[in-house]
């Protein structure tokens, strides 16, 4: 009963291919210096992160801050590890841009991770080198300076934002980054 089974034999219909939709394995600097990255396809994924419209606000509490801390603080403060810290996969939508012309990365999954880091990235290297995320939510904003504050308490390993592995699934089509963001968004709400 302890078969392999392949991708073919589970679903033969299912194209391996999904057109409009890339994926790179890349560094947080990387993509917050709005580097060009190569993908799955060949493409380039250029561009500058953006907060959507749609987006909820920030809000990681000390809690979420504390788990992260930990988990860095216990990655860097070891003899280089022989791996990068993988920080999990971040869903972009890319508007515009190509291998010559930097476009726009909507966040769709991910946003607090990324804020998060951002808000390290700051109090470790100044705005040098952090993406420029503009935030409308007045709750993102008191989020922020409440985060920053109990930030600046801590004691903050040293980042190597070169360091940090993201696996980013960038999709190139509005359809698909709002069916992302809203499987990402109710993952947790039962069938029917």
């Amino acid at each position: 009963m302890n078969q392999a089974v392949s991708e073919r034999q589970f679903a033969p219909h299912l194209s391996l291919d999904v057109e409009g939709i890339t994926v790179a394995s890349t560094n947080l600097d990387n993509v917050f210096n709005a580097r060009k990255i190569p993908s799955s396809d060949g493409s380039c994924i250029f561009g500058s992160l953006n907060l959507p419209e749609y987006q909820r606000p920030y809000r990681w509490s000390e809690g979420q801050l504390a788990r992260l801390l930990d988990d860095l603080q216990g990655f860097f403060s070891t003899d280089a590890p022989g791996h990068d810290f993988y920080l999990g996969s971040i869903i972009l939508h890319q508007q515009g841009g190509d291998g010559r012309e930097r476009g726009i990365l909507n966040i769709i999954d991910g946003q607090q991770r990324i804020t998060s880091l951002a808000l390290l990235h700051c109090l470790q290297k100044g705005d040098k080198g952090a993406p420029a995320l503009e935030f409308n939510s007045p709750e993102s904003y008191r989020r922020i300076q409440h985060n920053l504050r109990w930030l600046e308490q801590q004691k903050l390993p040293r980042i190597d934002f070169s360091r940090i592995n993201v696996t980013l699934v960038v999709t190139r089509r509005e359809d698909d980054a709002y069916r992302f963001f809203e499987t990402q968004n109710t993952s947790g709400v039962r069938l029917s």
